[in-house]
């Protein structure tokens, strides 16, 4: 109590209290620098060191076949049975030929562009229908009336994705 009571003591206590704020801010302002000048040093260094994770890259690229089919899916093999065309005669108002892709995960960014026949070559296309973007189970019809060429072909599936699916048919 009596130290209360001695004149300047406020003022001593304040100038103390006044003196620790002050270095306790310094130290923050030190440590903020600290750690702003460590996030610019790894934003320089970063694209020059990379990750320190390194990726198996393939020794040769991937080229991409011009068709993809049941027994040769190569880099597409764990999405073969969802592309593959499928293809069906029967008797419909639409056409006797019905060609379906098993497509499961259509969307605007996935899709079948393209379902038909071509010549077992590749080079020439026998019929084509081009399918609406995002078209839930892709599916045409053929008249098989109507088409003029006969004898083997490829019916064919294009996903705008995974690329061109074929399977051997007969006209």
């Amino acid at each position: 109590n009596l130290t209360r009571q001695m004149p300047g003591y406020r003022q001593a206590s304040h100038s103390k209290l006044l003196a620790t704020a002050r270095g306790s801010h310094r130290i923050l302002n030190m440590l903020i620098r600290i750690f702003i000048f460590s996030l610019v040093i790894m934003a320089i260094t970063l694209p020059f060191f990379g990750c320190s994770e390194k990726k198996e890259e393939p020794d040769e690229p991937v080229i991409p076949l011009t068709e993809y089919t049941e027994g040769n899916a190569r880099e597409w093999e764990n999405i073969k049975d969802d592309h593959i065309p499928e293809v069906k005669k029967g008797s419909s108002p639409l056409g006797d030929i019905q060609i379906t892709v098993p497509l499961h995960e259509v969307s605007q960014a996935h899709y079948i562009e393209k379902i038909g026949f071509m010549t077992t070559d590749l080079k020439k296309d026998v019929i084509v229908k081009s399918l609406p973007r995002g078209q839930a189970m892709p599916r045409a019809y053929f008249d098989s009336s109507k088409i003029k060429f006969k004898g083997p072909v490829k019916v064919f599936a294009k996903c705008n994705l995974h690329d061109l699916w074929t399977v051997n048919f007969t006209l």
